[in-house]
């Protein structure tokens, strides 16, 4: 009987090593995809951060030559420029949402195996 317990026990051992190591592994995969997104989005709020530096800019000299046009561009800049604002702060919005989701999954895995650990722990 003594044998019969300790070979459950080693396998329950075994089992929870396995589930362990492939925690890591979606760990390390999860790093990695979480690297590239963050590296994807502070591409695109870099070049929406430019986009709005130029909306600033945009401003030629046929767009206001005489008051009416000066009048009638106004509407136009300032449009611009608010939907460039409102594109960039959307973008760091987006990256907030892929920090947050990162941590919270890393969060909810490193419990799983700390989980593990103590049941080996409290079957070893």
């Amino acid at each position: 009987d003594a044998d019969k317990l300790e070979k459950f026990f080693k396998n329950e051992v075994k089992l929870l090593k396995s589930d362990i190591k492939v925690i890591e592994m979606n760990k390390q995969t999860a790093a990695l995809q979480y690297e590239m997104a963050l590296s994807e989005i502070d591409d695109k709020i870099e070049s929406a951060e430019e986009a709005l530096k130029d909306a600033y800019r945009a401003v030629k000299i046929e767009d206001i030559n005489n008051n009416d046009a000066m009048k009638q561009f106004s509407g136009k800049y300032w449009n611009n420029i608010d939907n460039k604002e409102s594109n960039l702060e959307a973008l760091k919005e987006e990256r907030k949402a892929i920090v947050k989701n990162y941590e919270d999954h890393l969060e909810a895995r490193n419990k799983k195996i700390a989980k593990r650990e103590a049941r080996i722990k409290a079957i070893s």
